[in-house]
């Protein structure tokens, strides 16, 4: 396990069980998707280094909503993650990370995995070209 802080919120998180979980998940081929996983990366640095610190990979999220605005860009407007591990301490409050917030589900929301325990976050405020 690590332990990680981040704006008075606490967790152990499990960055081997995360990659055991990766292993059974199939990549979704959705241009959104897709796209996404092609820029996330140059386009949200401190969200990609956040999720790093927790054993994430920002090119592997669990379901993104999106939608293609009249500009010609993606409001990817919630994306979520799970997260192997555990909660320790919260606050009432999302996490900022540069431009986006990022919800971290606590009602009451224990995720069982075949890795183990774990969490979601649901990540708001990304656009990509």
């Amino acid at each position: 396990m690590k332990h990680v802080e981040r704006d008075g919120w606490s967790f152990d998180v499990n960055p081997d069980a995360q990659q055991h979980y990766y292993e059974e998940q199939d990549l979704c081929g959705c241009l959104y998707c897709v796209n996404y996983r092609e820029q996330i990366e140059e386009h949200y640095p401190e969200l990609v280094s956040f999720l790093s610190e927790l054993g994430v990979n920002a090119c592997r999220m669990d379901e993104c909503s999106s939608l293609t605005c009249d500009d010609g860009t993606i409001d990817y407007f919630c994306v979520e993650y799970l997260v192997c591990g555990k909660i320790i301490d919260s606050v009432p409050y999302e996490i900022d990370v540069g431009p986006v917030s990022i919800v971290v589900q606590t009602d009451g929301m224990l995720l069982k995995t075949n890795a183990g325990d774990a969490f979601l976050l649901q990540v708001y405020g990304i656009k990509l070209p």
